[in-house]
């Protein structure tokens, strides 16, 4: 027997007998749409000197606010995160007020630099 499966993949169909086919597709649909590119590169990497851009949320406007601040770096902006204790709603409040972000765009920030530090530190 086969069935559609819920949500954002309504167009596939799998079968009941392959139980581990069914949890894979859940899987990889939930993982896929919930983070960007952007978010995977940076959190799958050591941060190194990479340029604020490369932290999702964060495009030429908000880099070059974000310059004039003196963070030009995106290590310099993890720092601030940490000097922040981590605390998303802090941080999250700084990036908007300092860079001028949207709620979308800092929050997009906040969650790929809370998910590096429980990667790599």
């Amino acid at each position: 027997m086969e069935r559609t499966v819920g949500g954002s993949c309504s167009n596939a169909f799998i079968s009941d007998e392959d139980p581990l086919m069914f949890c894979a597709v859940i899987f990889s649909t939930v993982v896929m749409s919930s983070t960007t590119q952007k978010h995977r590169n940076l959190v799958a990497e050591p941060m190194g000197n990479k340029p604020v851009t490369a932290l999702p949320g964060i495009g030429k406007a908000l880099d070059r606010n974000l310059r004039a601040q003196g963070f030009d770096s995106a290590n310099q902006v993890l720092g601030q995160y940490l000097v922040m204790k981590r605390d998303p709603v802090t941080f999250t409040s700084w990036l908007k007020s300092t860079s001028g972000a949207n709620t979308h765009h800092a929050e997009a920030c906040t969650q790929s630099l809370s998910e590096w530090c429980e990667n790599n530190l």
